[in-house]
């Protein structure tokens, strides 16, 4: 049965498979193949060998004629030349494969320079590197040597943890610190802008300073996270003040352009009833009354195409006043005619 085994060899690799619950190491990924070729031989070497041995013990503590019990050791033997010097090349393919490989990896993320892999990643890769030694068929010296150096990278981690952990306390502190600052900022501006005693403009450009002081300074997340929300309190208090500045000035405007249009009306209405209830004053008292009423439209904030329409509704008024006059000058008695003209003469001497 055995020496049937081991004729049937190639078929029998070909029928294995390799373990498929063993985490396999993401940097020797490239060389699973080798892998799973050469531990797939070596598992049926493994178990051919065994048998052998097995047997060869069996063998002598069976009771048997010597004749036959040597045939026995001889097709043993020849059992074994089949068997051992594969296994043993195999082996070592293996464990050099495995051995280089693992060099790798430490030059790769032990070597002179920092790795950029999380040491999370890297602490799970060496374990997986571990679990790996223990599946394959690997000699004692490529087994020890590898899990020496693996511990040795295991040991450089945890000391590399507690250092990060070390600064990380240290960085805290710092944050601590510059976060406190900071929120203090921003609590006096807020209780300043709650008071009514900043500006919303003044405010604006404090939240801008405070934004480039927590760009300059060390943070961290979870303390950005809570400046920036508190940040967005105080967006708010100054995007609500300048929404209740701009209604009031609305308001106002709107409040002024009422008594603007309230003005011009009042104003048309004097011009109006000035042109259409002259007939009740003489020349004199209606100059008097338009020229007031210019002086009022000119004094006036209406435009100037206003002021302009308004006078445009007095033009009326010069035809009447010559009017007024030149019926007074008809109306005058022989003496006040007398009068007027030595009057004239006076004042053209």
């Amino acid at each position: 049965a055995l020496e049937n085994d081991i004729s049937q060899f190639d078929e029998h690799v070909a029928k294995s498979s390799f373990p498929e619950n063993i985490a396999f190491p993401q940097s020797i990924k490239g060389h699973l193949t080798v892998y799973q070729l050469l531990q797939k031989q070596l598992n049926i070497l493994n178990t051919q060998a065994t048998r052998i041995n097995g047997l060869r013990k069996e063998l002598l503590k069976t009771e048997m004629r010597v004749r036959h019990k040597n045939k026995f050791f001889q097709r043993l033997s020849s059992a074994g030349d089949q068997v051992f010097p594969k296994r043993k090349e195999l082996i070592k393919q293996i464990s050099h494969q495995f051995l280089t490989d693992v060099d790798q990896f430490i030059h790769k993320h032990f070597g002179e320079q920092s790795s950029k892999e999380s040491l999370f990643v890297l602490r799970e890769e060496i374990k997986a590197l571990q679990g790996l030694a223990k599946v394959l068929t690997l000699n004692t010296n490529s087994f020890t040597e590898t899990r020496t150096r693996l511990s040795e990278c295991w040991d450089r981690i945890k000391t590399e943890e507690k250092e990060r952990k070390k600064e990380r306390a240290q960085q805290k502190v710092v944050y601590k610190q510059n976060f406190e600052e900071l929120e203090k900022q921003i609590l006096t501006l807020k209780e300043a802008l709650e008071k009514n005693e900043e500006s919303h403009g003044e405010a604006q450009k404090k939240v801008e300073a405070i934004v480039s002081q927590m760009r300059a300074v060390e943070l961290g997340r979870d303390e950005l996270k809570a400046l920036r929300d508190s940040l967005t309190e105080v967006r708010t208090l100054i995007t609500n003040k300048i929404k209740a500045h701009e209604g009031a000035r609305q308001q106002l405007e709107d409040e002024r352009e009422r008594q603007k249009r309230e003005k011009s009306q009042a104003l048309r209405d004097q011009a109006h009833q000035l042109v259409i209830g002259h007939d009740g004053m003489d020349a004199d008292q209606l100059i008097a009354n338009r020229d007031a009423l210019l002086e009022q439209i000119h004094d006036s904030s209406l435009s100037k195409i206003e002021k302009q329409e308004l006078d445009r509704l007095l033009k009326p008024l010069r035809d009447i006043i010559t009017e007024k006059k030149e019926t007074a000058l008809l109306a005058l008695s022989d003496n006040d005619r007398n009068a007027l003209q030595q009057l004239k003469a006076i004042l053209q001497q």
